[in-house]
């Protein structure tokens, strides 16, 4: 566990930021997040109780990325965002053919139905889940919901990273996430890092091997193994999007994506 505090209780505005931070991070539940399990008060210093990822600090990112002095990231480099991308049939086909990814989001769904209704922001649902794959695709449009949500509000920093077409071609892919974080990568370094053994592993667990044609072929056995729940999670999304039309509008965005 790890432990986040204001620096300087004292300061309003400090408290202010440490309460926003609380609310947007409360409606937050994503694997590429930093789990929050609790907010506390102590001595009337107010903390945030996060999962503890190991790594470099911010500090040293800084040094590495932007040159800067003062140990911070100047507000042009922070304030970027790189979202993966899956395309509904790509994330039902990825969930419904592994067993631990299908119990996750069985435990998951209960809060992302939550969250979702919320975020529609409808006056009455409608649209309740029956099936495992409606269940699965109400997961996939409540986490892409929250990412369009959030990239409306920094539309011009924000870049959407297709996994398969990332998979498909690192490199080119690599070159534009350095780009868009505002670093300048070789194209030798970057050769390295996709002959390298971080594109063959798996992130999840790093002991087992991924590439494009292992995700090819767990795909595949989802459309053999699982047909019918994906027809009928691609079907929920269409009728849920006729309904809603914040659903409708992260389905455009997304057609939008495919074209450009």
């Amino acid at each position: 566990m790890a432990l986040k505090a204001t620096l300087n209780a004292a300061d309003a505005r400090a408290g202010t930021t440490i309460q926003q931070e609380r609310e947007a991070l409360s409606d937050v539940a994503h694997p590429n997040i930093v789990g929050i399990r609790e907010f506390v008060e102590h001595g009337g210093i107010e903390y945030i109780v996060m999962d503890y990822v190991h790594g470099r600090s911010l500090d040293v990112l800084a040094l590495r990325f932007t040159g800067a002095t003062e140990g911070r990231l100047p507000p042009v480099d922070a304030v970027r965002y790189l979202i993966k991308l899956l395309e509904p049939l790509a994330y039902l086909r990825g969930i419904l053919a592994g067993p631990n990814s299908r119990a996750e989001s069985k435990v998951l769904a209960a809060a992302r139905l939550k969250r979702l209704v919320r975020r529609l922001a409808a006056a009455e649902w409608h649209a309740e889940p029956k099936s495992e794959g409606e269940q699965v695709a109400m997961s996939w449009l409540c986490e892409m919901l929250t990412l369009h949500q959030a990239a409306l509000l920094h539309p011009a920093k924000v870049l959407w990273v297709n996994f398969d077409a990332f998979l498909a071609a690192p490199q080119p892919s690599l070159q534009a996430i350095f780009h868009a974080l505002g670093a300048q990568a070789a194209q030798q370094e970057i050769a390295a890092l996709v002959s390298g053994p971080i594109m063959r592993q798996y992130s999840k667990a790093p002991e087992h091997a991924y590439d494009a044609q292992l995700r090819r072929e767990v795909l595949q056995s989802a459309d053999w193994d699982h047909a019918a729940e994906i027809r009928r999670g691609l079907a929920w999304l269409e009728g849920v999007a006729r309904q809603y039309p914040l659903a409708a509008a992260v389905l455009r965005a997304l057609e939008a994506r495919r074209v450009t």
